[in-house]
């Protein structure tokens, strides 16, 4: 069994598998999320083609235990209960903050 950062850990990349989410990643979406103080701190992230590279931001905070206890208790293995929690985070999440936010990191990128 997995410790809760090698979880994390595992989660993450999960959320960034593409071919496992079925997703577009040039859209805002999902990149992780860390268990901090009894929080969960999401991050955001999209593929850029303009510089070729991902950008990443804020997502939000939740401070829903129940919640938490549901990812401490995700089992990995079990794709539909992984992508269920992954919608149901996805729902917590201001994406029209986000989306602003990533565009303003490509554009500080673009600058670079």
């Amino acid at each position: 069994m997995l410790n809760l950062e090698n979880k994390q850990k595992v989660f993450e990349i999960i959320c960034g598998d593409w071919d496992y989410r079925n997703i577009d990643m040039t859209n805002p979406h999902l990149q992780g999320i860390q268990l901090v103080n009894n929080k969960i701190e999401i991050s955001c992230e999209l593929f850029s083609p303009d510089i070729d590279d991902y950008v990443s931001c804020d997502g939000g905070t939740i401070n829903d235990i129940k919640i938490i206890n549901e990812f401490e208790n995700l089992d990995l293995e079990n794709k539909k209960e992984v992508l269920d929690f992954i919608s149901n985070i996805e729902n917590l999440i201001d994406w029209d903050k986000v989306s602003n936010d990533l565009d303003s990191e490509v554009e500080k990128e673009k600058l670079k």
